[in-house]
């Protein structure tokens, strides 16, 4: 409201089109955290990574999430990477980034930590399939966000000609 009260119409509009354009990033990789979860699937991706450990910069730029937010995670307990012997830096196991892209994903869809470590400890007893069906619940929110934030623009859009018109 900021914006339109200072008369800002476009920029208002380009702050909604932002923030539709952030949903639509966690939804695209919530269906690749999907995709991941199929059981044939999780061989290929733990395949594709053929070092042995990652240093917390390379994971930041697998799963795309910044480092500062994976240590977070580190510190609510979610992720306990390897240090290494000499130097104590953090070392990511592949099975570590698996877990981590959960964890983006599933906190992406503004569910709280407790969720996301129901989802790990799902995960850790090998229950994939709840895991996907949290994901897939993550999912089915995204599509209710997205409605009614196109329902928010449309009204937004609406009041935005009808105080260009009251300005003219």
């Amino acid at each position: 409201m900021p914006l339109l009260q200072q008369e800002k119409f476009t920029e208002a509009l380009w702050e909604i089109n932002k923030i539709q354009a952030e949903l639509f990033q966690k939804k695209q990789q919530a269906m690749q955290a999907l995709e991941i979860l199929k059981p044939e699937q999780m061989e290929d991706f733990l395949k594709k990574r053929s070092k042995k450990w990652y240093t917390i910069g390379e994971v930041e730029r697998e799963i795309e999430v910044p480092a500062t937010t994976i240590r977070h995670w580190e510190l609510e307990g979610l992720i306990t990477p390897r240090r290494h012997p000499d130097n104590g830096y953090r070392q990511y196991s592949r099975d570590d980034i698996r877990q981590l892209l959960i964890i983006r994903t599933v906190q992406s869809s503004v569910f709280f930590l407790e969720t996301v470590r129901e989802v790990l400890d799902k995960i850790d007893q090998q229950s994939f399939e709840k895991a996907r069906e949290i994901t897939e619940d993550s999912l089915a929110y995204m599509d209710y966000q997205i409605e009614q934030q196109l329902r928010g623009a449309h009204y937004l859009y609406k009041l935005v000609v009808l105080l260009k018109q009251k300005i003219a």
